[in-house]
């Protein structure tokens, strides 16, 4: 029995059992759980089960074996966000957080082990131009990580000086708007 991470320890197949065994008019009803939800192989499948005979099942003697099963990784995506800023020579550290796309079952990043850390060409820069923002640091054994880089744009500065505005001005009245 194989199945992937999905934060619960539910088997993906169900046992099997002699069905001829159940009288006409009872019910069983059977499934299988891992030891636990997290991934991993040589993990321990018990049977479950459930036996409808009006008696709360004494009718019937039921004997169950143990299996091993594996629970593979599912896979998670750690995007950076994109960010934008305007030159003003204050160096750019960090980013401006992540998305997640593949978290199972209601978890969310803090479910994963590390620290999110972010490098790149983004980190320390200063300079008007288009730079890479690098995630990691996450840890998962429940999840295979792919990081994806985000974009950090720096723009340039608008010159807000009243006197060249004006001379600006003045100049395109003098030219008949033609600067």
């Amino acid at each position: 029995n194989t199945k992937t991470y999905d934060g619960t320890n539910t088997a993906a197949a169900k046992p099997t059992y002699n069905s001829t065994d159940v009288q006409t008019g009872d019910t069983l009803t059977v499934s299988e759980t891992y030891d636990d939800k997290n991934a991993g192989t040589n993990k321990t499948l018990t049977a479950n089960y459930v036996i409808n005979d009006g008696n709360g099942g004494k009718n019937y003697n039921v004997t169950t074996q143990t299996a091993t099963g594996t629970i593979d990784k599912a896979a998670l995506t750690v995007a950076a966000n994109n960010d934008a800023k305007i030159y003003d020579k204050t160096a750019y550290a960090g980013g401006k957080g992540v998305t997640y796309t593949g978290l199972v079952n209601g978890e969310t990043g803090s479910d994963l082990g590390g620290s999110l850390t972010y490098g790149g060409t983004s980190q320390g820069t200063t300079e008007v131009g288009t730079y890479t923002i690098t995630p990691g640091g996450l840890t998962s054994t429940n999840y295979t990580i792919t990081f994806r880089d985000g974009t950090l744009t720096i723009k340039p500065a608008a010159i807000t000086d009243p006197g060249y505005i004006a001379a600006v001005q003045n100049a395109q009245q003098n030219a008949g708007g033609n600067i």
